[in-house]
């Protein structure tokens, strides 16, 4: 099997040509050249009357492709497979030149002739011109072969260059795409079932390999002669066993028994490797589909479409994303109160706008107290006019998170439609009677957009907040979504991922009912454990996720064109969105225990095993050194820098700087000196000690893993055993591969042997001494 795929595989058998072939390297990737031309001009042909078609696009990765490729790829590798095989038939069964011409030697003239020898030679001399005379075609169809390659490489390469003149970039495009897809059919799918497939014909029909295309084993070189078969051969016996060689024998049983064992972890590892390799393809599938690839250029669009607003009487956002149901615009306000200061009391003052203590009553226009006689009869006239401004509207969704503040959705709210002159007559209203005033604490404006060119969804939040003194705060909020992730092929690779999901489950329950509390002892355990549950939240923020889109739809429709929030399913999918990239992360490391036996992989993580309790207590030096700086900046530049404003801010604000990113833009003269002082120290107490400390827990803990003899080595023999293994299959590596032999057991071993046989040798002789 290991010569049928290595001589019978076009792409491969170029590197992997065996020695007795007269199939050269030169016809092979000649060959191959032939095979890369004519599917060049087939797809340009099909390519030349697929104009009109639209058809969905495929995505795996980093690669697109759609069903018209795969079908235009398939077809062109059909088409160009009789082609290809009828230039390697010609090849292949060509017989090679007769240039090896026999001589007698000068030895043979003072031979004396005898009658076995020559019976012996004539009949290998008649098995030897039986060898010789075999079927297939003269040498001279070696060069029709060669004028098949000119031909279809040269007509397809004329004939291609003429298409291209009719394409554009984006044809061209799609054309490459075809002809990589028909390589890669050729090369995965068409040459390995032509292996196959030949090798089933020839095991259950000719019942030999084919002895057309090799050269001939028997033939003479003009320095090189038969030898005679001796005429006491039937006498000779072989020699005598000697003692040793049991001993030999238990030698080499167990080196065929650690080979043996060595062979069967290879094809463990082997196994793994394309297990794991299968789930993260799906896994990597599944998390590039659900992403918004292209919503960073939405993202793009959308930020530069705002924050100017135009009156352009058009329901696009911009050239290509258009408005999903009203827009709302949302107030909240702070209650009144008494203000006691320590040097008199003002009547007339608002309270600090929290999350429990808000405004939710309902008024008048103005900002006027509602009548309690009329207030039923108001609403219910306002509900029904749909001018709610005055009144509290509940929310049902999730809070609104500002620069200063962070505020429930309940808020007093109007809509505003997809007709510009009266939303503009709306808002010209509501300002002359002040609908904004001291008690405003933030004003939120809502919209959704919807690209159907690239499938997404946005919700777009547009907030200002009203500080002390009138200041204002923007933010914007730009959040882009699909709201159907996984449709067609990717909702049947969804199904496979729920079922391999439930398949390592249930291998790693299994494991871990067997091993109980040592399970978790091994990193690489803990590591899956982690997937797992990664995946569990993955699986059930993905049906939440469907439930709300399924609930969403029906909500949109019922309304008409009426506001409807999805900044909740927005949220489901920005947190399924990074479950997912985490999923991705852990399984890339996972990577990693495939090169287990490696021994620089087991000393890296031998290192961090043995360092754990020192880098948990530096972690908790820096933790208590960062919340020293984070408090001091916020009290120190709180006032009058972004970066300080609380204490999350200056943490973040921290790290940042601990990469160099440092500005002094924002700091006021009076205050820049101290802000050097507080810089020059966070650089001294965190990147110079600190940092440094941390590198050299690790590299004496390094140094300690690495010159430790009972520390972990890894199977370094492992990985050369295996890519020689890999070599040896495809016919490129010919030597043997065996296990490392202990030297010093085997010295022990012969020199045991040694004794024996001495001691046998002496009774020997002291019993021919008795005896006489």
């Amino acid at each position: 099997m290991s010569y049928g795929y290595s001589d019978g595989h076009l792409w491969f058998s170029v590197a992997s040509r065996p020695t007795r072939s007269h199939f050269t390297r030169v016809q092979r990737a000649s060959c191959c050249l032939s095979l890369v031309f004519l599917t060049m001009i087939t797809n340009a042909m099909f390519y030349r009357t697929d104009d009109s078609l639209r058809q969905q696009v495929y995505r795996l990765g980093p690669f697109v492709f759609t069903p018209s490729q795969l079908w235009i790829s398939a077809v062109s590798t059909l088409i160009v497979f009789p082609v290809n095989f009828v230039i390697v038939y010609v090849f292949t069964k060509s017989r090679p030149n007769p240039v090896k011409i026999k001589h007698p030697s000068t030895g043979s003239l003072y031979k004396i002739p005898s009658s076995a020898s020559k019976v012996h030679r004539d009949r290998i001399k008649r098995q030897h011109d039986k060898t010789r005379k075999q079927s297939g075609l003269p040498h001279w169809c070696v060069y029709i072969g060669w004028v098949l390659v000119f031909l279809s490489a040269t007509g397809s390469a004329f004939f291609v260059i003429l298409y291209s003149m009719e394409w554009g970039a984006e044809k061209s495009g799609e054309w490459l795409t075809s002809i990589l897809l028909s390589i890669f059919q050729s090369v995965l799918i068409v040459q390995p079932l032509k292996v196959l497939l030949l090798g089933l014909l020839i095991a259950f029909i000719f019942k030999k390999i084919g002895k057309a295309e090799m050269m001939d084993a028997d033939a003479l070189n003009g320095d090189e002669e038969f030898l005679p078969k001796p005429m006491d051969a039937e006498d000779v016996r072989p020699p005598a066993k000697p003692v040793s060689c049991r001993a030999s024998d238990d030698r080499q049983l167990a080196a065929a028994r650690a080979l043996r064992l060595k062979e069967a972890r290879m094809r463990t590892i082997l196994w793994d490797v394309f297990k794991h390799f299968l789930v993260v393809a799906v896994v990597f599938y599944l998390a590039f589909s659900s992403s918004a690839t292209v919503g960073h250029h939405m993202h793009k669009s959308l930020k530069q479409r705002f924050p100017t607003f135009k009156k352009n009487g058009s329901k696009l956002l911009d050239d290509q994303s258009y408005r999903v149901g009203a827009a709302a615009f949302k107030q909240f306000r702070s209650r009144p109160g008494d203000c006691t200061t320590n040097i008199t009391t003002f009547p007339r003052c608002k309270l600090d706008y929290t999350m429990a203590q808000h405004e939710e009553g309902d008024f008048a226009v103005g900002w006027r107290p509602l009548p309690e006689a009329d207030a039923n009869a108001t609403r219910c006239r306002r509900r029904c006019t749909n001018d709610t401004a005055w009144d509290f509207t509940e929310g049902k969704s999730l809070p609104y998170f500002g620069q200063v503040k962070t505020y429930v959705d309940g808020a007093y709210m109007f809509e505003i439609g997809n007709d510009p002159d009266p939303a503009a007559s709306v808002m010209e209203r509501l300002q002359k009677r002040e609908w904004l005033d001291g008690f405003t604490e933030a004003v939120v404006v809502e919209i959704n957009a919807y690209n159907a060119n690239a499938d997404l969804f946005a919700v777009i939040t547009l907030m200002v907040e009203f500080v002390a003194g009138r200041g204002t705060t923007p933010t914007r909020n730009i959040h882009i979504f699909k709201l159907s992730s996984y449709v067609g092929t990717s909702g049947q690779l969804m199904i496979t991922f729920v079922v391999l999901f439930v398949l390592s489950l249930f291998r790693e329950g299994k494991k871990m009912f067997h091993q109980r509390r040592t399970y978790f002892c091994q990193p690489w355990n803990c590591l899956e454990f982690l997937r797992l549950l990664i995946c569990v939240v993955a699986i059930v923020l993905f049906s939440v996720k469907e439930g709300l889109r399924s609930s969403y739809v029906s909500q949109l429709k019922a309304l008409e064109g009426g506001y409807l929030s999805f900044r909740i399913i927005a949220a489901f999918s920005d947190v399924f969105a990074s479950v997912l990239a985490i999923l991705v992360f852990v399984m890339t490391l996972q990577f990693l225990q495939l090169l287990s036996f490696n021994r620089a992989i087991g000393v890296l993580f031998h290192t961090l095993r043995k360092a754990t309790n020192k880098i948990a207590a530096f972690l908790s030096m820096l933790c208590v050194v960062f919340i020293a700086f984070s408090t001091s900046g916020g009290l120190l530049f709180g006032g009058e820098a972004d970066g300080y404003i609380n204490i999350l801010t200056s943490a973040r604000t921290l790290l940042v700087m601990m990469f160099g990113d440092t500005t002094f833009k924002d700091m006021s003269a009076d205050h820049l000196v101290i802000f050097r002082i507080y810089f020059l120290s966070f650089v001294i107490a965190v990147v110079m000690i600190l940092a440094n400390m941390f590198l050299g827990i690790l590299d004496e803990q390094f140094a300690t893993s690495k010159n430790n003899p009972n520390g972990p080595g890894g199977d370094s023999d492992m990985g050369e055993f295996m890519v020689d293994r890999v070599l040896q299959y495809f016919g490129i590596g010919t030597r043997s591969v065996r296990p490392r032999e202990n030297k010093e057991t085997y010295e022990e071993q012969d020199t045991a042997e040694h004794l024996q046989e001495l001691e046998g040798k002496l009774d020997l002789v002291l019993k021919k001494i008795n005896s006489l």
